[in-house]
């Protein structure tokens, strides 16, 4: 878990990469609703300050070794640990990297053949850790459609995070939003080292930057000056 006492901003962004590499299933099992409240808002805040950390989250879910269920696994035809990892790797394979609704969530639980073998709890367990893997990478997604206090990337209520769920299953893409999809389409053309894929990497950090700042603007009254100091940063990143 996080340190209590006053840490840094890099020693909290060290603690929860660690936890979501190494402890995640621990956090999974929690009942202690103020404790998960605590670590979202923590990571909510560290999402909002800094674009790349949500890229480093994701990483450190899909080094996660922990095993997850106990029940027979296959993943490309052979027998694999239950991993999260493993999980995860599954859960793309079959339903893609694009964003996914409850609907998509509920078929991949209940009819694909590692999941479908599973008891109740596992079940349980399998479908928060997709939830979470769902707030980490489409964060800026649900925060331009979210208020603030919506925001978490652990469920802490299932009638929470499946109410989340059903208001960001369609939500009209922002106009930065659809110019992240066309940069990131244009990015996989070009090799990872490429100068051509660092510049395009660029603009897309730029681009959820200002989705970000956008919705958090919309979070203040008209003319109010946290929403003008906000504005003002928008025309500067997009001048």
């Amino acid at each position: 878990m996080p340190k209590t006492g006053n840490p840094t901003i890099e020693e909290r962004k060290r603690d929860n990469l660690e936890l979501f590499e190494k402890y995640l299933v621990d956090v999974l099992d929690l009942d202690n609703e103020l404790t998960l409240e605590e670590l979202n808002l923590d990571l909510v805040d560290l999402l909002l300050d800094d674009h790349k950390f949500k890229d480093n989250l994701e990483r450190a879910l899909f080094k996660n070794l922990q095993k997850l269920t106990h029940k027979k696994f296959v993943l490309d035809g052979k027998p694999h640990a239950p991993s999260v990892r493993n999980w995860l790797r599954d859960f793309v394979k079959r339903v893609g990297s694009a964003y996914f609704d409850n609907v998509t969530l509920s078929q991949y639980i209940t009819n694909s053949e590692n999941a479908k073998i599973l008891d109740d709890e596992e079940r349980k367990k399998l479908y928060k850790l997709l939830i979470i893997y769902r707030n980490i990478k489409f964060f800026y997604k649900l925060a331009s459609v979210l208020p603030f206090e919506k925001l978490k990337i652990i469920p802490t209520k299932e009638e929470d995070y499946l109410e989340k769920a059903r208001t960001v299953s369609g939500p009209p893409k922002t106009e930065e939003e659809k110019k992240i999809e066309k940069l990131k389409e244009l990015e996989e053309k070009y090799s990872d080292n490429s100068l051509e894929k660092k510049v395009i990497n660029e603009q897309i950090e730029k681009e959820e930057k200002i989705n970000t700042l956008k919705y958090l603007a919309s979070q203040y009254p008209k003319n109010s000056l946290e929403r003008k100091a906000i504005e003002e940063e928008i025309k500067k990143m997009e001048s």
